[in-house]
């Protein structure tokens, strides 16, 4: 079955008003594509999947920040505006395919959490493999902040030793020692995705927070160290320890948790790191509380640098 109709997409058409609106360079990921499908979620065209007629595939999975938000003045997702030939040949999924010469599997719902982000890949994987006609297939899959999935009520099967509503069910966890066991938590989960299919080469990025667990050998995918809100505040001369979660609402639920302790003073500096956080994010040039375009690129280069390290 072809992956378009695995996934319930629908075939899109270009307005006159889209392609009018912008000024696409000859060599852009659009003017690549020979036919493009979408699907929708809580904002417009989440899902897009962008057949060049190659026998690569480029999977790329994430939130607000993937998706390309506050592009503007072309995507706007609280406007309700998207403009998909600009949106494609700008964000990195759309230049890391064209780097690769390869088709694009993107779902990037803006809000997301990560085990929705599981569950993309996993649905993904379970359609390229039944649909069965590409040689090659990459992945760029982005982890947010670890709040959103409680935030987002989606402690599933997967994680729900992470967040315990139960006395006695799981160990008491330290703060640090939580995060350590979040990060391993979806190393594990997404390593077990990837040899599925296996994936040539496979990237793993944050936009917000610190990767905590450092034993990584085991693992077949590459890291980008450090949470891209930090790579490009230090672009622009300055620097910051990031917190681990950027969710307040996380903070006020902890005393749900009966797995997790966070002292109050750890709590106080954890907030004030989101402040700074977000204060010096808004000094970056690379971004408008979301990449632009040249955070874009920048976000591209170090892509391609992982993927240029295994091989290709």
């Amino acid at each position: 079955m072809n992956i378009n109709e695995r996934l319930g997409l629908e075939k899109y058409v270009v307005s006159v008003e889209e392609l009018s609106e912008v000024n696409l360079h000859e060599e852009c990921y659009y003017n690549k594509t020979k036919e493009i499908y979408v699907g929708q979620g809580a904002n417009k065209n989440v899902t897009l999947y962008c057949k060049t007629e190659s026998k690569r595939l480029l999977v790329v999975i994430g939130e607000s920040w993937t998706y390309g938000d506050n592009l503007k003045p072309h995507v706007r997702c609280v406007e309700d505006k998207d403009n998909i030939p600009y949106r494609v040949s700008t964000i990195f999924a759309g230049k890391v395919a064209t780097y690769l010469k390869s088709d694009l599997l993107l779902n990037s719902q803006p809000g997301n959490c990560n085990i929705n982000h599981y569950y993309r890949l996993r649905e993904y994987i379970d359609a390229i493999k039944e649909n069965g006609s590409y040689d090659e297939v990459f992945l760029i899959f982005q982890l947010t902040s670890p709040g959103r999935d409680y935030r987002n009520n989606m402690v599933d099967e997967p994680i729900k030793h992470l967040f315990s509503k139960t006395p006695n069910q799981y160990p008491v966890l330290e703060y640090n020692d939580w995060q350590h066991e979040y990060d391993k938590t979806y190393f594990n989960l997404i390593e077990e995705q990837v040899k599925r299919i296996p994936f040539k080469s496979s990237v793993v990025w944050k936009n917000f927070n610190e990767f905590h667990y450092k034993e990584r050998e085991q693992f077949s995918f590459n890291v980008i160290e450090h949470p891209f809100m930090r790579l490009v505040v230090q672009m622009s001369g300055y620097d910051f320890e990031p917190s681990k979660n950027m969710e307040h609402t996380f903070y006020e639920k902890l005393h749900e948790l009966y797995n997790l302790k966070v002292d109050t003073k750890t709590l106080e500096e954890e907030v004030d790191k989101q402040n700074k956080g977000l204060s010096l994010l808004g000094k970056s040039m690379l971004n408008n509380f979301h990449p632009n375009e040249q955070g874009h690129w920048f976000l591209t280069a170090l892509i391609i640098d992982k993927f240029k390290s295994n091989g290709y």
